[in-house]
């Protein structure tokens, strides 16, 4: 097979050199063997010699070049399934996660919620405990003034009623008055005393 090649390639510049041959002929020159005749041989002989030379390493070349080809083309298909690989993986998780991330604000949400009626409740409470304490605290300083005025009161209506009493009686009343007194005290403790007995 190499062989084949070989020589379809030699006959191939043997063609081509010697189709050239009318063109020659057609300027006033004719193929001359003993001129252009050599320029081909001499070229056929160079490409035999090169090819002899080169085909090792021109083979090793392409040959690395075939494997190194092969090998990038390899890794890469491999990097691309990964990669998709990963992607696919990735869109689960980003599919999970829009549902995680709508669970989260749910929660925040409920939380914020509660936290509102808490708050809310604990303002209640406060609002109610202050209330109460300024009621009992309104209550007692009206029960106090309600005392220093009744004590205020009593103290001037018995002042006026002692300085009227104190006109009205005279020496003889006043006697007279504390010897009912003291008569009415003396029943109450015969009266104690039967009682007892």
């Amino acid at each position: 097979m190499k062989a084949h090649r070989t020589s379809s390639a030699l006959l191939a510049v043997l063609g081509v050199a010697l189709g050239s041959t009318p063109a020659l002929a057609a300027g006033g020159h004719g193929f001359r063997w003993n001129v252009e005749g050599f320029y081909i041989l001499d070229f056929v002989v160079l490409v035999v010699l090169l090819w002899a030379v080169l085909k090792g390493p021109i083979k090793k070349f392409f040959l690395k070049r075939h494997e190194a080809v092969k090998h990038e083309m390899e890794t890469a298909t491999r990097l691309r399934e990964e990669a998709e690989a990963r992607l696919a993986e990735l869109d689960k998780v980003m599919a999970g996660l829009e549902g995680e991330i709508a669970q989260i604000r749910a929660q925040f949400q409920a939380d914020g919620e509660r936290e509102k009626s808490r708050i809310l409740a604990e303002a209640q409470a406060n609002a109610d405990k202050l209330r109460l304490n300024a009621k009992k605290s309104l209550e007692q300083e009206l029960a106090k003034l309600r005392e220093d005025l009744e004590r205020e009161l009593v103290s001037q209506v018995l002042a006026s009623t002692e300085a009227k009493v104190r006109q009205k009686l005279d020496q003889a009343s006043q006697k007279k008055l504390a010897t009912t007194y003291v008569d009415q005290l003396e029943k109450l403790d015969r009266l104690d005393i039967n009682k007892a007995a």
